[in-house]
């Protein structure tokens, strides 16, 4: 039962922490709008930064979930951390942990957009 609800809401947490990630670091560059775009099936936020924003701002408040999480994966690596819970842990647990690195770290449709082309646009 644990392992059924660790296996569902890990990936859902990723997501859920992709989304903050990228509000707090929008949020670090000066004020920002947010919009609920969807729950379910996908978590998604819509941040609305100032015109006064700095286009390098923006890109980096776009990449920073996938910035953080090869961050997270070159130190786990390094210091033996994923070393030490693939050899403590079921091996499903580690495909588990794997999802949901992948959820946490993608970029997705509008982050790449949001790269591309940093201008700012209006909540539509």
């Amino acid at each position: 039962m644990y392992l059924t609800a660790f296996a569902i809401l890990c990936p859902l947490l990723a997501l859920l922490a992709h989304e903050v990630t990228h509000v707090a670091v929008a949020r670090r560059y000066g004020p920002v709008s947010l919009k609920l775009l969807s729950v379910f099936p996908m978590f998604r936020l819509h941040v609305s930064v100032p015109n006064e924003e700095s286009e390098r701002g923006t890109q980096l408040m776009a990449a920073a979930p996938l910035i953080f999480g090869v961050a997270v994966a070159i130190v786990s690596i390094a210091s033996g951390l994923w070393s030490y819970i693939q050899l403590s842990v079921p091996y499903y647990v580690e495909g588990i942990l794997i999802l949901s690195w992948a959820a946490y770290s993608h970029l997705s449709p509008a982050d790449v957009r949001m790269i591309l082309d940093p201008s700012p646009r209006p909540l539509s």
